[in-house]
């Protein structure tokens, strides 16, 4: 294999890998010998998955190759193979991506963020959160309702010849649209959703029971023996991170508005190419989450990838000065969403709130947070 590397822009990255004609057999072998009957069959007669399994292949090779280099890598790789695959035959494939800008500094600035200027939480939302941590550890008692509303639990029965069982609904993200077909429904009505009849039997809400000192005890991962010092430990863990995003949110509107960080036209094609791209010509994660929905969030969430990326490159080993907190941000994260939830997360919340906390860090001890 041969990588020709093309800096196309301090932000972005081009790189031509051509396979030679006895690289790309070896490949097929690999593909061939890892199937089963089925799957090998799927491969030769099915292009699109014969696509995905190829793409596969040289995604590996190329990322192990990319591994190497010296240079942050901050968004999804895009890769195209540019010529027919064939047996024993070369081919050429592209490889993009946006990368750390090396020329970019912000620290002779002067800039200043006031940490007596950043709000403090609401007694409303610490609120909201210690509500969410009690539904989420079940300590709530169900109490009677006469309509369906957003946080209702409802009972239903499908209306069709066999008798079936009772099911019981709650509202969350894999099936509020199922779940907004009862909004507003009474007790026996019949609702209709994809062509199938359901009664509803039952209507219920779930009433949150008081914070006492025994509930605080059983599940405050900290030893709280108190309610009070339970709320204590919320609040302390919140407020910090909600600090960290404050801090994060007014450096990068700095960014922009001073123009101290401006993005070249390949990057923001790049994110455009990525909507339409199939999932099986990409690889990697950016650093965190790059929202694009819209130009404006676009230009927001690069500079705050950019800005993780400044303060990545000067440490080598990852290391906190406010361990505990960043262990605790990720404890409270499992007692609002629970295990499941939190464990499907875990990569993000290492990827993103961790990093987030050592940008901070960086920011204080840089005096731009003072």
């Amino acid at each position: 294999m041969k990588y020709t590397y093309n800096s196309l822009s301090e932000q972005y990255q081009q790189v031509y890998v051509a396979f030679e004609a006895a690289e790309i057999e070896e490949i097929f072998f690999d593909i061939e010998s890892s199937l089963d009957m089925k799957a090998l069959q799927k491969f030769h007669s099915d292009d699109e998955y014969f696509k995905e399994k190829f793409y596969e292949r040289i995604i590996a090779i190329v990322e192990d190759e990319l591994s190497k280099q010296e240079v942050i890598i901050i968004s999804e790789r895009i890769y195209k193979i540019l010529s027919i695959i064939r047996r024993n035959k070369p081919l050429i494939v592209t490889v993009t991506y946006c990368v750390y800008d090396e020329d970019f500094d912000f620290v002779e600035q002067n800039i200043k963020i006031k940490k007596d200027e950043l709000v403090k939480l609401s007694d409303n939302y610490l609120k909201s959160v210690l509500d969410l941590i009690m539904l989420q550890k079940g300590y709530y008692k169900l109490v009677k309702s006469d309509k369906v509303l957003d946080d209702s639990e409802v009972g239903f029965i499908k209306l069709s010849k066999d008798n079936e069982k009772e099911e019981v609904i709650f509202p969350n993200e894999e099936n509020y649209k199922f779940y907004k077909a009862f909004l507003n429904k009474k007790l026996d009505d019949i609702v209709t959703i994809n062509k199938k009849k359901y009664q509803i039997t039952s209507i219920r809400k779930r009433k949150i029971l008081e914070l006492d000192d025994r509930i605080a005890s059983l599940i405050d991962p900290w030893n709280a023996k108190s309610a009070s010092a339970f709320i204590d430990h919320i609040r302390e863990i919140e407020q910090f991170y909600f600090d960290v995003d404050q801090s994060i949110n007014k450096m990068v509107e700095i960014l922009l508005d001073e123009k101290i960080l401006e993005w070249d036209m390949y990057t923001l094609n790049h994110y455009k190419e990525l909507i339409k791209t199939p999932f099986y010509m990409l690889a990697g994660q950016p650093i965190i989450k790059v929202k694009f929905q819209t130009k404006e969030e676009l230009l927001y969430s690069l500079s705050e990838q950019m800005l993780c990326a400044y303060v990545m490159s000067r440490n080598n080993v990852i290391r906190f000065r406010n361990e505990d907190k960043v262990k605790k941000i990720n404890q409270l994260y499992f007692l609002k969403h629970g295990l499941v939830k939190g464990l499907e997360d875990t990569n993000d919340l290492v990827n993103s709130q961790a990093i987030r906390v050592l940008v901070y860090e960086f920011l204080e001890d840089a005096l731009i947070i003072v």
